[in-house]
């Protein structure tokens, strides 16, 4: 069985990224990724540089998802022989019209206090992923947000 150093390496040290420096780290922040795979990306890393550095590499426009993944996609197609089978995962949550959202109370505190003006995109929606009548009207016509419907 190969490490994980050993699997980074191999899933991304040939990726392209325009200079070696962002392929080692690529190459470290798939370790740090895939020793905590649960975690987030602060987790993961073990000091805040590595945190900082990861964000400076994702934030580069040659560091793209198709640049990370064409040698993993590579590797998954020379080892395929015969038939596979492929499985992915196409889980939808729903938390259902009920869950009670707090940006509108964030909002109304925001607008009462003098804070910056957020308007929040976050909408409760139904079970078929669609607004509701008032809220497709509030998002129409523009003029209430959140906050004002938390006056209300």
């Amino acid at each position: 069985m190969q490490s994980v150093t050993e699997w980074a390496q191999l899933n991304f040290g040939s990726c392209e990224l325009g200079d070696k420096r962002r392929m080692n780290r690529l190459v470290r922040v798939a370790e740090q990724v895939a020793n905590n795979p649960a975690a987030s990306l602060p987790e993961q890393t073990e000091q805040w540089a590595d945190l900082k550095a990861a964000y400076r590499l994702f934030d580069r426009n040659k560091v793209t998802f198709e640049a990370i993944a064409r040698p993993h996609w590579e590797l998954t197609k020379q080892s395929a022989r015969g038939r596979c089978l492929v499985i992915g995962d196409t889980t939808e949550l729903d938390f259902g019209k009920d869950r009670q959202w707090q940006w509108p109370r964030i909002l109304a505190a925001q607008r009462l206090t003098g804070a910056s003006r957020f308007r929040s995109d976050h909408r409760r929606r139904g079970a078929n992923n669609s607004l509701s009548q008032e809220e497709t009207e509030v998002q129409e016509d523009g003029e209430r947000g959140w906050a004002d419907e938390a006056k209300a």
